[in-house]
């Protein structure tokens, strides 16, 4: 399986960018020239990469063991939630 982060421009970039930051209307949710910034950044790093994506791993999939690790990692996960609630809940009664 091959996992890629393609080369282009989030829609978030141009939908949080602004050019105005004379009023306060105008910059709420959006941060001033951040659009020239993270073109400027992919246009140096597209210099350097001929690539057309900024990241490419290659995963090998592999058919499912009768392993128990699995288990034994959620059963490990769930006995550190159980220690680490009820001395969370005490450390704060003592701080109160």
């Amino acid at each position: 399986m091959v996992i890629s982060i393609k080369k282009r421009l989030p829609k978030w970039i141009p939908d949080s960018n602004t050019e105005d930051d004379i009023t306060k209307e105008s910059i709420v949710g959006k941060t001033y020239n951040l659009k020239p910034l993270i073109e400027g950044v992919n246009d140096a790093y597209s210099k350097v990469s001929k690539s057309d994506s900024y990241l490419t791993l290659n995963v090998q999939v592999m058919q499912k063991s009768d392993s128990n690790f699995g288990k034994t990692i959620l059963i490990l996960f769930i006995l550190a939630i159980m220690v680490a609630v009820p001395t969370m809940i005490i450390i704060n009664r003592k701080k109160n």
